[in-house]
Protein backbone atom coordinates (compact mmCIF):
# COMPACT_ATOMS: atom_id res chain seq x y z
CA UNK A 1 0.00 0.00 0.00
CA UNK A 2 2.96 2.39 0.90
CA UNK A 3 4.36 1.65 -2.35
CA UNK A 4 1.43 2.19 -4.14
CA UNK A 5 0.94 5.76 -1.97
CA UNK A 6 4.65 6.12 -3.21
CA UNK A 7 4.16 6.01 -6.51
CA UNK A 8 1.12 7.86 -7.11
CA UNK A 9 2.32 10.97 -5.21
CA UNK A 10 5.12 10.44 -7.87
CA UNK A 11 3.17 10.51 -10.71
CA UNK A 12 1.18 14.05 -9.45
CA UNK A 13 4.64 15.69 -8.38
CA UNK A 14 6.06 14.93 -11.92
CA UNK A 15 2.99 15.74 -13.98
CA UNK A 16 3.23 19.64 -11.77
CA UNK A 17 6.29 19.75 -12.27
CA UNK A 18 5.90 19.14 -15.85
CA UNK A 19 3.45 21.81 -16.08
CA UNK A 20 5.21 24.64 -13.90
CA UNK A 21 8.51 24.11 -16.56
CA UNK A 22 6.44 24.60 -19.67
CA UNK A 23 4.00 27.36 -17.92
CA UNK A 24 6.51 29.34 -16.95
CA UNK A 25 8.23 29.42 -20.23
CA UNK A 26 4.90 29.60 -21.93
CA UNK A 27 6.35 33.78 -22.76
CA UNK A 28 9.09 32.49 -24.81
CA UNK A 29 7.81 29.59 -26.56
CA UNK A 30 8.05 29.52 -29.96
CA UNK A 31 7.11 25.56 -30.74
CA UNK A 32 9.01 25.31 -34.54
CA UNK A 33 9.64 21.64 -34.49
CA UNK A 34 6.21 21.17 -33.02
CA UNK A 35 4.88 23.47 -36.56
CA UNK A 36 6.71 20.82 -38.25
CA UNK A 37 4.94 17.86 -36.96
CA UNK A 38 1.78 19.33 -37.43
CA UNK A 39 2.00 20.59 -40.66
CA UNK A 40 3.36 17.09 -41.98
CA UNK A 41 0.80 15.23 -40.46
CA UNK A 42 -1.65 17.78 -41.67
CA UNK A 43 -0.30 17.19 -45.65
CA UNK A 44 -0.58 13.73 -44.76
CA UNK A 45 -4.18 13.72 -43.96
CA UNK A 46 -4.67 15.70 -47.14
CA UNK A 47 -2.88 13.14 -49.29
CA UNK A 48 0.53 15.16 -49.92
CA UNK A 49 3.66 14.29 -49.43
CA UNK A 50 5.26 14.57 -46.39
CA UNK A 51 8.41 15.96 -47.30
CA UNK A 52 8.25 19.33 -49.19
CA UNK A 53 9.65 20.57 -52.47
CA UNK A 54 12.45 22.86 -50.90
CA UNK A 55 13.70 19.69 -49.18
CA UNK A 56 13.84 17.12 -52.30
CA UNK A 57 14.79 19.38 -54.75
CA UNK A 58 18.30 20.51 -53.83
CA UNK A 59 20.14 21.56 -50.93
CA UNK A 60 18.89 23.15 -48.04
CA UNK A 61 19.65 24.24 -44.49
CA UNK A 62 17.59 22.05 -41.71
CA UNK A 63 17.09 25.45 -40.12
CA UNK A 64 15.13 26.63 -42.72
CA UNK A 65 12.35 23.94 -42.03
CA UNK A 66 11.55 25.73 -38.69
CA UNK A 67 7.62 25.99 -38.24
CA UNK A 68 6.40 23.54 -40.53
CA UNK A 69 8.45 24.17 -43.60
CA UNK A 70 9.87 20.75 -43.79
CA UNK A 71 10.06 17.50 -42.42
CA UNK A 72 12.97 15.52 -41.17
CA UNK A 73 11.85 12.26 -39.36
CA UNK A 74 11.22 8.74 -40.94
CA UNK A 75 7.40 8.35 -42.30
CA UNK A 76 6.99 5.80 -39.19
CA UNK A 77 6.91 9.09 -37.33
CA UNK A 78 4.26 10.19 -39.03
CA UNK A 79 1.67 8.54 -37.51
CA UNK A 80 3.19 8.58 -34.32
CA UNK A 81 2.71 12.48 -34.15
CA UNK A 82 -0.92 12.33 -35.55
CA UNK A 83 -2.30 13.80 -32.62
CA UNK A 84 -0.37 17.10 -33.36
CA UNK A 85 -3.04 18.00 -35.84
CA UNK A 86 -4.88 19.01 -32.76
CA UNK A 87 -3.02 22.24 -33.04
CA UNK A 88 -0.84 24.41 -30.48
CA UNK A 89 -2.91 23.13 -27.72
CA UNK A 90 -2.07 19.38 -28.00
CA UNK A 91 1.67 20.70 -28.34
CA UNK A 92 1.88 22.45 -25.13
CA UNK A 93 0.13 19.35 -23.40
CA UNK A 94 2.55 16.72 -24.76
CA UNK A 95 5.11 18.49 -23.43
CA UNK A 96 3.21 18.74 -19.84
CA UNK A 97 2.93 15.10 -20.41
CA UNK A 98 6.95 14.27 -21.87
CA UNK A 99 8.84 16.85 -18.93
CA UNK A 100 6.43 14.61 -16.39
CA UNK A 101 7.35 11.11 -17.57
CA UNK A 102 11.66 12.40 -18.10
CA UNK A 103 10.68 13.83 -14.65
CA UNK A 104 9.38 10.45 -13.40
CA UNK A 105 12.33 8.37 -14.61
CA UNK A 106 15.02 10.41 -13.42
CA UNK A 107 13.18 10.40 -9.90
CA UNK A 108 13.31 6.58 -9.78
CA UNK A 109 16.54 6.17 -11.11
CA UNK A 110 18.52 8.38 -8.62
CA UNK A 111 16.04 6.53 -5.37
CA UNK A 112 17.13 3.21 -6.51
CA UNK A 113 21.06 4.60 -7.46
CA UNK A 114 21.40 6.74 -4.31
CA UNK A 115 18.64 5.52 -1.62
CA UNK A 116 20.65 7.43 1.45
CA UNK A 117 19.03 10.59 -0.57
CA UNK A 118 15.80 10.80 -0.61
CA UNK A 119 15.35 14.21 -2.00
CA UNK A 120 18.07 13.47 -4.23
CA UNK A 121 16.11 12.15 -7.28
CA UNK A 122 13.62 15.74 -6.93
CA UNK A 123 16.92 17.79 -6.98
CA UNK A 124 18.41 16.19 -10.00
CA UNK A 125 15.14 16.55 -11.62
CA UNK A 126 14.31 19.95 -11.04
CA UNK A 127 18.12 20.28 -12.50
CA UNK A 128 17.31 19.05 -15.71
CA UNK A 129 14.13 20.82 -15.68
CA UNK A 130 15.50 24.33 -15.63
CA UNK A 131 18.72 23.62 -18.01
CA UNK A 132 19.05 24.71 -20.90
CA UNK A 133 18.70 21.25 -22.50
CA UNK A 134 15.08 21.34 -21.56
CA UNK A 135 14.57 24.82 -22.29
CA UNK A 136 15.73 24.40 -25.88
CA UNK A 137 13.39 21.17 -25.92
CA UNK A 138 10.27 23.26 -24.14
CA UNK A 139 10.76 26.35 -27.22
CA UNK A 140 10.56 24.30 -29.94
CA UNK A 141 7.97 21.46 -28.80
CA UNK A 142 10.48 18.40 -29.38
CA UNK A 143 9.66 15.03 -28.40
CA UNK A 144 13.37 14.47 -27.40
CA UNK A 145 12.21 14.93 -23.39
CA UNK A 146 9.96 11.78 -23.94
CA UNK A 147 12.65 9.77 -26.05
CA UNK A 148 15.25 10.58 -23.36
CA UNK A 149 12.60 9.53 -21.16
CA UNK A 150 12.50 6.00 -23.24
CA UNK A 151 16.10 5.74 -22.05
CA UNK A 152 15.30 5.59 -18.73
CA UNK A 153 12.74 3.02 -19.17
CA UNK A 154 14.99 1.19 -20.84
CA UNK A 155 17.41 1.06 -17.71
CA UNK A 156 15.09 0.64 -14.78
CA UNK A 157 13.11 -2.01 -16.69
CA UNK A 158 15.36 -3.68 -19.22
CA UNK A 159 12.02 -5.71 -20.64
CA UNK A 160 10.63 -2.66 -21.82
CA UNK A 161 13.81 -1.95 -23.56
CA UNK A 162 12.78 -3.17 -27.07
CA UNK A 163 9.97 -1.23 -27.43
CA UNK A 164 11.48 1.86 -26.41
CA UNK A 165 13.53 1.07 -29.10
CA UNK A 166 11.44 0.51 -31.64
CA UNK A 167 8.96 3.46 -30.60
CA UNK A 168 11.60 5.85 -30.17
CA UNK A 169 13.17 4.30 -33.46
CA UNK A 170 10.12 5.24 -35.27
CA UNK A 171 10.31 8.92 -34.08
CA UNK A 172 13.58 9.60 -34.62
CA UNK A 173 16.29 6.95 -36.22
CA UNK A 174 18.78 6.38 -33.33
CA UNK A 175 16.79 5.35 -30.25
CA UNK A 176 16.78 1.75 -31.64
CA UNK A 177 20.21 1.57 -30.86
CA UNK A 178 18.33 0.58 -27.59
CA UNK A 179 17.73 -2.86 -29.14
CA UNK A 180 21.33 -3.74 -28.15
CA UNK A 181 20.93 -2.76 -24.65
CA UNK A 182 17.50 -5.07 -24.61
CA UNK A 183 19.97 -7.91 -26.40
CA UNK A 184 22.70 -7.58 -23.71
CA UNK A 185 19.83 -8.38 -21.31
CA UNK A 186 18.55 -10.87 -22.93
CA UNK A 187 15.00 -9.92 -22.97
CA UNK A 188 12.77 -10.83 -25.62
CA UNK A 189 12.74 -9.06 -28.64
CA UNK A 190 10.26 -10.66 -31.30
CA UNK A 191 7.23 -8.85 -30.14
CA UNK A 192 8.73 -5.13 -30.04
CA UNK A 193 9.92 -6.25 -33.92
CA UNK A 194 6.29 -7.29 -34.54
CA UNK A 195 5.06 -3.62 -33.77
CA UNK A 196 7.62 -2.36 -35.54
CA UNK A 197 6.89 -4.63 -38.77
CA UNK A 198 3.60 -4.08 -38.43
CA UNK A 199 3.79 -0.30 -38.22
CA UNK A 200 6.24 0.50 -41.13
CA UNK A 201 3.39 -1.46 -43.11
CA UNK A 202 0.66 0.94 -41.86
CA UNK A 203 2.75 3.59 -42.71
CA UNK A 204 3.58 2.36 -46.15
CA UNK A 205 0.33 1.79 -46.73
CA UNK A 206 -1.22 5.07 -46.00
CA UNK A 207 1.91 7.30 -47.31
CA UNK A 208 2.64 5.11 -49.80
CA UNK A 209 6.30 3.39 -50.78
CA UNK A 210 7.30 6.87 -52.37
CA UNK A 211 7.43 8.47 -48.43
CA UNK A 212 10.54 6.36 -48.14
CA UNK A 213 12.59 7.46 -50.98
CA UNK A 214 11.22 10.87 -50.28
CA UNK A 215 12.85 10.75 -46.85
CA UNK A 216 15.85 9.00 -48.05
CA UNK A 217 16.40 12.05 -50.53
CA UNK A 218 15.22 14.82 -48.33
CA UNK A 219 18.18 13.74 -45.75
CA UNK A 220 20.42 13.18 -48.34
CA UNK A 221 19.78 17.13 -49.26
CA UNK A 222 19.99 18.13 -45.58
CA UNK A 223 23.05 20.52 -44.59
CA UNK A 224 23.35 21.47 -41.04
CA UNK A 225 22.86 24.88 -39.10
CA UNK A 226 26.54 24.94 -37.81
CA UNK A 227 25.28 28.19 -35.39
CA UNK A 228 23.28 28.70 -32.52
CA UNK A 229 20.88 27.19 -31.43
CA UNK A 230 22.99 24.28 -32.69
CA UNK A 231 26.51 23.62 -30.88
CA UNK A 232 28.02 22.23 -33.54
CA UNK A 233 28.97 19.14 -34.76
CA UNK A 234 31.78 16.59 -36.19
CA UNK A 235 29.69 17.52 -40.07
CA UNK A 236 29.76 20.67 -38.58
CA UNK A 237 33.67 20.89 -38.35
CA UNK A 238 35.50 18.44 -40.66
CA UNK A 239 32.24 18.12 -43.40
CA UNK A 240 31.29 14.85 -45.14
CA UNK A 241 34.18 13.51 -43.72
CA UNK A 242 33.19 14.55 -40.46
CA UNK A 243 29.57 13.06 -40.94
CA UNK A 244 31.25 9.64 -42.10
CA UNK A 245 33.30 9.62 -38.95
CA UNK A 246 30.59 10.31 -36.45
CA UNK A 247 28.66 7.21 -37.74
CA UNK A 248 31.41 5.05 -37.52
CA UNK A 249 32.46 5.98 -34.44
CA UNK A 250 28.49 6.05 -33.20
CA UNK A 251 28.73 2.53 -34.60
CA UNK A 252 31.49 1.26 -32.87
CA UNK A 253 30.49 2.62 -29.26
CA UNK A 254 27.02 0.88 -29.82
CA UNK A 255 28.87 -2.44 -30.49
CA UNK A 256 31.55 -1.99 -27.63
CA UNK A 257 28.37 -1.59 -25.53
CA UNK A 258 27.34 -4.96 -25.88
CA UNK A 259 30.74 -5.81 -24.37
CA UNK A 260 31.44 -3.78 -21.32
CA UNK A 261 31.41 -4.67 -17.73
CA UNK A 262 28.88 -2.61 -16.54
CA UNK A 263 25.44 -1.91 -17.59
CA UNK A 264 25.66 1.73 -16.42
CA UNK A 265 28.65 2.33 -18.47
CA UNK A 266 26.67 0.85 -21.34
CA UNK A 267 23.13 2.54 -21.46
CA UNK A 268 25.94 5.48 -21.12
CA UNK A 269 27.66 4.45 -24.06
CA UNK A 270 24.23 4.14 -26.37
CA UNK A 271 22.97 7.23 -24.91
CA UNK A 272 26.09 9.01 -26.17
CA UNK A 273 26.28 6.93 -29.37
CA UNK A 274 22.71 8.23 -30.54
CA UNK A 275 23.51 11.84 -30.65
CA UNK A 276 27.25 11.91 -31.32
CA UNK A 277 26.47 11.84 -35.59
CA UNK A 278 23.94 14.29 -35.65
CA UNK A 279 24.63 16.83 -38.14
CA UNK A 280 23.64 19.21 -35.61
CA UNK A 281 24.04 19.11 -32.05
CA UNK A 282 21.02 20.78 -30.44
CA UNK A 283 20.92 21.44 -26.78
CA UNK A 284 17.65 19.33 -26.23
CA UNK A 285 20.11 15.89 -26.93
CA UNK A 286 21.74 16.68 -23.27
CA UNK A 287 18.53 15.61 -22.17
CA UNK A 288 19.54 11.89 -23.69
CA UNK A 289 23.02 12.09 -22.32
CA UNK A 290 22.14 13.17 -18.94
CA UNK A 291 19.22 10.48 -18.50
CA UNK A 292 21.41 7.64 -19.63
CA UNK A 293 24.56 8.89 -17.42
CA UNK A 294 22.09 8.95 -14.20
CA UNK A 295 22.91 5.32 -13.46
CA UNK A 296 26.39 5.27 -13.76
CA UNK A 297 26.58 9.07 -11.52
CA UNK A 298 24.20 7.01 -9.00
CA UNK A 299 26.92 4.20 -9.03
CA UNK A 300 29.57 6.89 -9.01
CA UNK A 301 28.15 8.25 -5.75
CA UNK A 302 27.70 5.17 -3.76
CA UNK A 303 31.70 4.53 -4.06
CA UNK A 304 33.00 7.56 -3.45
CA UNK A 305 30.63 9.28 -0.69
CA UNK A 306 29.14 6.37 1.00
CA UNK A 307 32.01 4.09 0.21
CA UNK A 308 30.65 1.44 -1.13
CA UNK A 309 31.92 -1.19 -4.17
CA UNK A 310 31.14 0.92 -7.29
CA UNK A 311 27.86 -1.17 -8.55
CA UNK A 312 24.80 0.11 -9.92
CA UNK A 313 21.58 -0.16 -8.25
CA UNK A 314 18.41 -0.84 -10.23
CA UNK A 315 16.71 -3.94 -12.11
CA UNK A 316 19.53 -3.97 -14.61
CA UNK A 317 21.70 -5.12 -12.96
Amino acid sequence: MKRQVTGAVDVVASLALGAIAVLVRVPVMGLGDFGSYSAAVHRAFAGEPVYTVAQLIGPYALDSLFGGRGFVYPPTAVPMLAWAALGEPAGVAFMVLALAALTYVTVTIVRRGMPSVPIGGWLVAVLLLVSPFATDAIYSGQVTPLIAAGYGVAWLWPRAAPWMAVVGGGLKIFPTSLMVFALRKGVPIAAALGFGAALVLATTLWLGLGAWTDFVRAWANARPECQTPSLGSLTCAFGPAGAAAGFATAVGIVVLSLFVKSDALSIFAIGVASVIAAPDLYPNYGLIVAVAALPMLCAAWRRLVEGRRFEPVGRAN
